[in-house]
C-alpha cells in the first residue's frame, strides 16, 4: 500500500475484517462480514436443503450478498447444494460435520475455509475459495470425477489432480489396471513417458491414464485436501515444431481458457487441445484433439471451461513458468470443457469430412481482430495424432483445425483452401455441421478437380477417394456475396424460376416479358451458354454443381442460381 505524501491511513480492508485507528490512535479490528452476525447450521436440521430456514439455529437463510460467516456443527441432516450459494467465511466445527456440492452446485467461500469435517464434491460440483490463503483445519475433502462413457476399456482420457500432491498417488484414485503415461517436455525431442501407478500426480500437469479392465462410466475419486491460489507450471520449448505441452487443472471447480491465457499469453500459444474422450472403435488412433481459442472450437456447443480433473494440451512461445490463480475459476459449467458464454457464434461456419471411419470438423471463424494471416489468438494449429480421417482449413500452406478471418464486407467474397488426410479408400462426404454466416453470403464448396461447385446450404457434397491419401489443393470453400442486379420496377424477379430438369435447364417467366437472351455461368464467372431466350434449354451433360442464370431485359438484369444435383 503506498500513500501520497501529507495522506494519513485511517482503515484498510483485510479480507472480511476492517483494520481502522480508533478514537485511542491505536488500530483495532472490527468485522466487514455480514455485519459480524453469524449463521449456523440446526443441529436438528429437518432436510438438507440450505434455503430452508427451518435448518438454521436462527430460523433465517444466511444472505448471499453480503457474504457472512456460517458455521456448520454436527446435525441430524446436513446441507447439499444443488446452485450455487456465497458465504464469507465457512467453518465445519465438528469431525461429523458435512457439506455435499452436488451436480451442478458450487459452493462459493470468500474469506476463510475452516474444515474439521468432511465436505464432498460430487461429479459436476464446483468448489471454489476467492481467498489465496491455504484451508484451515484437518477435515478431509473428497472429489469425485465421472469419466466418459467407454465404449471399450481401452480408452485413454487426460487427468490432472484437484487436490495435493502428496494425496494424488495415482494407484489410489485410479484403481483398476491401469496404464499411465505423462508428455515429457522437458526432452528434446519431447516424448511419451511411462508413469508408476506409484508415483504421485504433479499440480498443475496433465497424465494420459487408461484402464484395462473397466468400461462404462468410471467414477474416480480424488481424497486430500484441495488446492488453492497460485499454482505453476514449467513450460517447455525445444523448437517451434517441438513445443507441446500437456498441463491440467488443479482445482476443484472450472477454469476459464480465455483467462488462464490471458495471464500466460506471453508463454502459451491462444489455442488449447484436449483429447477427444468418447470416439467409438477400438483403436485411439481414431480420437482427435478439440481446439478452442478466441475464435471457437472446431466442435460446434463446446466452449471455452477446462473441468475439474481434466488436462489439456497447449503450445509454449517460449520456455518459463504458466501460473493457474483463483482468479481463472469460475463458477458452475464444470459438467462440459470449453464454455464461454462471451464467444457469440455470429459469423462462425462448421464444417466436417465424414466417412466410415468416422468424422473430422474445423471452424471458420470470421470476427473482428482477425486477420488473413497467422495469429495465435484467432488460428488453432491442426494437430495430427494418425486419425483415420483429418480434415484442416489451410493458411499460407499450414493446416488449421480453426481459423479466425476478418468480418465478411458486402460486396466481396472470400474464399477459404481445404485440405484432408484419410487412411483408406472410400466415399467421403463434406458438410456443414453448423453456421452463422449473413445469409447474403452463400457458401459453395469447389472442386476443383472435378469443376463442380456445390451450394452446401442446399445439399452436400459426397465424392470418392481411391487410395490413401493427403490432398491440399483440390478444395476451395468459397463464401460469395449473393446479390441480384439490376432489376427495375417492372421487373419482378420473383415471377422467373429456374430449376434443372436431369440436363435440361428449365425457365418459367410467369408475368415477365420474354428476355432478349439468356446466359449459363458457372461460379468462377466462366460464360457455359449463351444465346436466344428459350424456356428449355438443353445443357450437355453439364457437371453437377451450382449454376448462375442471367435472363437479359433490354439492359437489365435477373439472376438466378441453382443446383444441379443429376447428371
Amino acid at each position: 500500500l503506498e500513500l501520497s505524501s501529507g495522506t494519513n491511513l485511517v482503515a484498510y480492508l483485510d479480507d472480511d475484517d476492517i483494520e481502522y485507528l480508533n478514537s485511542s490512535n491505536n488500530w483495532a479490528t472490527a468485522s466487514a462480514n455480514g455485519n459480524g452476525i453469524t449463521y449456523t447450521w440446526s443441529v436438528t436440521a429437518i432436510s438438507t436443503d440450505w434455503n430452508t430456514a427451518g435448518n438454521w439455529s436462527g430460523g433465517t437463510v444466511p444472505s448471499a450478498t453480503k457474504l457472512q460467516k456460517v458455521i456448520i456443527p454436527s446435525s441430524s441432516n446436513y446441507p447439499s447444494i444443488s446452485t450455487e450459494i456465497r458465504v464469507g467465511k465457512l467453518d465445519l466445527n465438528n469431525a461429523s460435520s458435512e457439506i455435499t456440492i452436488e451436480d451442478g452446485g458450487t459452493l462459493n467461500v470468500y474469506y476463510d475455509l475452516t474444515n474439521s469435517g468432511t465436505i464432498k464434491v460430487e461429479d459436476n460440483g464446483s468448489l471454489i475459495l476467492q481467498d489465496n490463503e491455504a484451508v484451515n483445519g484437518a477435515g478431509s475433502y473428497v472429489i469425485d470425477r465421472d469419466t466418459p462413457n467407454y465404449s471399450i476399456d481401452d480408452f485413454y482420457s487426460i487427468w490432472s489432480t484437484p487436490v495435493a500432491e502428496g494425496d494424488s498417488e495415482i494407484g489410489t484414485i485410479f484403481t483398476n489396471n491401469i496404464v499411465v503415461f505423462e508428455y515429457d517436455a522437458s526432452q528434446n525431442p519431447s516424448a511419451y513417458v511411462n508413469v508408476s501407478a506409484t508415483a504421485d500426480m504433479e499440480l498443475g500437469k496433465g497424465y494420459f491414464i487408461k484402464s484395462d479392465d473397466d468400461n462404462g462410466v468410471l467414477t474416480r475419486t480424488f481424497n486430500g485436501t484441495i488446492n488453492n491460489g497460485n499454482v505453476d507450471e514449467t513450460i517447455y520449448f525445444n523448437s517451434t515444431t517441438d513445443n507441446f505441452n500437456l498441463i491440467g487443472n488443479p482445482y476443484p471447480s472450472a477454469i476459464d481458457w480465455l483467462t488462464f491465457h490471458g495471464d500466460n499469453s506471453t508463454l502459451l500459444n491462444g489455442t488449447m487441445y484436449y483429447w477427444s474422450q468418447t470416439v467409438t472403435g477400438a483403436n485411439n488412433s481414431a480420437s482427435d484433439f478439440i481446439s478452442f481459442n478466441s475464435t471457437g472450437s472446431n466442435i460446434p456447443g463446446t466452449t471455452g471451461e477446462i473441468a475439474t480433473g481434466q488436462g489439456i494440451f497447449v503450445k509454449s512461445n517460449q520456455a518459463g513458468t504458466a501460473t493457474f490463480k483463483n482468479t481463472h475459476r469460475v463458477v458452475g459449467n464444470n459438467d462440459q470443457f470449453f464454455r464461454n458464454a462471451n464467444n457469440p457464434d455470429d459469423g462462425k461456419s462448421w464444417f466436417k469430412l465424414s466417412g466410415d471411419n468416422g468424422f473430422s470438423s474445423i471452424l471458420i471463424g470470421f470476427l473482428p481482430g482477425a486477420t488473413d494471416g497467422y495469429e495465435g489468438d484467432f488460428d488453432g494449429e491442426f494437430v495430427n495424432e494418425g486419425s483415420a480421417i483429418e480434415f484442416y482449413s489451410l493458411i499460407d500452406g499450414n493446416k488449421y483445425a480453426i481459423q479466425g478471418r476478418p468480418e465478411l464486407e458486402n460486396g466481396i467474397d472470400e474464399e477459404v483452401p481445404l485440405g484432408l488426410e484419410v487412411t483408406t479408400a472410400g466415399n467421403y462426404t463434406i458438410s456443414i455441421f453448423q453456421e452463422f454466416i449473413d445469409p447474403n453470403f452463400d457458401i459453395i464448396l469447389d472442386d476443383t478437380l472435378e469443376n463442380i461447385q456445390t451450394d452446401l446450404r442446399s445439399g452436400d457434397y459426397t465424392f470418392n477417394i481411391a487410395s490413401p491419401s493427403e490432398i491440399n489443393d483440390r478444395f476451395i470453400l468459397r463464401y460469395n456475396y449473393n446479390v441480384v442486379l439490376g432489376i427495375s420496377e417492372e421487373l419482378d424477379s420473383t415471377n422467373v424460376k429456374a430449376y434443372f430438369s436431369n440436363d435440361i435447364l428449365v425457365s418459367a417467366l410467369g408475368n415477365s416479358p420474354i428476355p432478349e437472351h439468356v446466359e449459363l455461368l458457372n461460379l468462377t464467372g466462366q460464360s457455359i451458354i449463351k444465346g436466344k431466350y428459350s424456356d428449355r434449354i438443353r445443357t450437355n451433360d453439364l457437371p453437377i454443381g451450382v449454376y448462375i442464370v442471367h435472363y437479359h431485359f433490354n439492359q437489365e438484369i435477373i439472376t438466378k442460381k441453382l443446383l444441379k444435383t443429376t447428371n
